[in-house]
């Protein structure tokens, strides 16, 4: 009786380890990773009806752009072959998909402009403007839809970049798509900041 009952023991176990075998491995949920936080608008900052303006149509040119510089505009030349180009000093660069800024490189960027010019403001000019028309030096678009930007000599600009290769030429370049001041007034920077917490903010898990 003893012998059947380790028998039959036996067998039951090595049914169950067979089961255990063969059966299919549980179902693994992968995980849902959190966006990374924003970075963060500067603690003085508040944010004005124009900014609000500004942040709409960031958020248009940051869908188009595959790259966003900041930096400060030095100048500019004309090119036979590739129109204006800009040149920017000590500028950083914008990641979506860390969503934070780069080290601030002390080189020089060249931007080139095919789709849109704008218009080239020296300090003081920018100053004598921002005295009776904050919003459109800020950020400027007509009753044609036509958005106009400037820039600002001396002075940080957040650009919003199409990065493209010149077959012709063989070379990679930077192109305009828009371009904001990054003043006192303008505060082109800390609204970039809030506008990406907010797509952050608004975008399902």
């Amino acid at each position: 009786m003893l012998k059947r009952f380790f028998f039959v023991s036996g067998i039951l176990t090595a049914s169950v380890l067979l089961l255990l075998t063969c059966a299919p491995p549980p179902e693994i949920q992968p995980e849902t990773e959190a966006p990374p936080p924003p970075p963060p608008a500067s603690e003085k900052f508040v944010m004005k009806p124009f900014h609000r303006s500004m942040s709409s149509h960031m958020q248009l040119a940051y869908d188009r752009s595959n790259e966003i510089l900041l930096g400060v505009y030095e100048g500019s030349r004309r090119d036979p072959n590739r129109g204006q180009i800009y040149y920017f000093s000590d500028f950083t660069t914008f990641d979506k998909t860390t969503l934070s800024w780069g080290p601030i490189m002390n080189v020089m960027a060249e931007v080139s402009s095919q789709e849109i010019e704008p218009e080239i403001l020296s300090k003081r000019e920018f100053k004598d403007i921002l005295e009776w028309d904050k919003i459109g030096i800020c950020w400027d678009i007509d009753e044609d839809q036509i958005r106009h930007t400037y820039l600002v000599e001396g002075q940080k600009m957040l650009l919003f970049l199409e990065l493209r290769y010149d077959e012709t030429n063989n070379r990679s370049e930077r192109r305009l798509i828009d371009a904001y001041p990054s003043t006192k007034t303008c505060a082109a920077e800390d609204v970039f900041n809030l506008m990406v917490g907010n797509m952050v903010a608004e975008k399902p898990l």
